[in-house]
């Protein structure tokens, strides 16, 4: 068995009686390695032992919080979440890997929960692992998802759609550009049509001829169906960037390593240009899209079997009395005419909703309101 499995009977690391159990990576700021370890050869009875342990764990010292312990928020619960709401078993396995190797905790030597002791270096090397998750994951996350840059409207339709050959700003133009024609002009979420799309077939085809994209007149449709529409990333287009610092840099290295570990493989959808493809975009209304950019609003695959293709359900973690009153809302997704122009990836949006679920559950998110400005 390689490094990459969760460590057993290392006798070496091992403290000597009345000595505190010292966890190794405490202060590590990389994954060095571990997120894209060789495949394992690990028999079903060795990963039933490992997800057993952590699962004691996580659950023992998540009965015994109290609500002065839950602060900033609730740490165990947060772990376990992530590792629940990873994207396969692979991922799954992978998170385990690593919380066994950060904690240093062995997975075949029996834990004494009894042991006052034993419980308090237990839940400091666990608040320690979601402290890591949620500075080098979480946080970087969110401070990355501001409203995507809007280009002009005529830098949009100037943009040919060949985003190898083009700069981020141009990309994103194209990309604006993509994503209404496949969204017909409208958020993906309330319908509204474009607005400055409207006032431009006005202009161009008068107001006995101007449609929509279903070819409907507009003349026809009531004020309030119009709004302001923005191209939104689903996974935030300056995670991916890069900035010149080091410092930076790095971490949001890390970050993107953490973020492959709980979907293992998606790094490959929007590393580079792929930031800025249909793929990982939706049009969205402007305060639509400044919650779903926050992580506050989230997509929700249906099952083919009762659903046609690219239908979700749309919902929102806001609380009463800030909840809009369209959630839960059921929507299917467009395709573009000539079916040119990928859909939001359902791979994504599940990773999107899955990180919007362990913000509010684990009270993260409220927790990072106060370390990440907004607007």
């Amino acid at each position: 068995m390689d490094s990459s499995t969760p460590r057993r009977h290392n006798r070496s690391s091992r403290t000597g009686p009345g000595e505190s159990p010292k966890p190794h990576h405490c202060h590590r700021t990389s994954l060095e390695g571990v997120i894209n370890p060789p495949a394992d050869e690990v028999s079903p009875d060795e990963r039933d032992k490992a997800t057993g342990m952590f699962y004691s764990i996580i659950s023992y010292i998540e009965s015994s919080m109290t609500a002065d312990l839950e602060t900033p928020y609730n740490r165990a619960r947060l772990v376990r979440l992530i590792h629940d709401y990873a994207r396969s078993q692979e991922s799954k396995w992978l998170l385990l890997q690593e919380f066994f190797r950060y904690t240093n905790i062995i997975v075949d030597d029996p834990v004494d929960f009894d042991d006052a002791a034993t419980v308090e270096h237990l839940r400091s090397r666990l608040n320690s692992f979601a402290d890591y998750l949620m500075d080098n994951l979480l946080l970087p996350l969110k401070a990355s998802a501001k409203k995507t840059p809007q280009p002009s409207p005529a830098q949009s339709s100037q943009i040919p759609s060949r985003f190898s050959a083009l700069g981020s700003i141009e990309r994103v133009a194209s990309l604006r550009r993509d994503c209404l024609i496949r969204d017909r002009h409208r958020c993906a979420i309330s319908h509204n049509f474009d607005l400055q799309e409207a006032e431009r077939r006005l202009d161009q085809y008068g107001e006995d001829f101007a449609q929509d994209d279903q070819g409907c007149l507009l003349t026809n449709q009531v004020p309030e169906s119009f709004a302001e529409l923005e191209v939104a990333h689903i996974i935030p287009h300056s995670f991916m960037t890069t900035t010149g610092n080091i410092v930076l840099d790095e971490s949001k290295r890390t970050a993107r390593e953490l973020l492959n570990m709980f979907d293992h493989g998606i790094i490959y959808l929007i590393e580079d240009s792929n930031i800025d493809r249909p793929l990982n975009a939706i049009t969205l209304r402007i305060d639509l899209h400044r919650q779903f950019g926050s992580f506050k609003v989230f997509f929700e695959s249906l099952p083919l079997a009762t659903h046609p293709p690219h239908t979700y359900q749309i919902d929102t973690t806001q609380r009463r009395p800030l909840r809009m009153s369209m959630f839960p809302i059921t929507r299917q997704l467009h395709l573009s005419p000539e079916r040119t122009i990928d859909p939001p990836s359902a791979r994504l949006l599940a990773l999107h909703c899955a990180i919007c679920k362990i913000l509010q559950l684990s009270g993260a998110g409220d927790y990072i309101l106060v370390r990440v400005p907004t607007g």
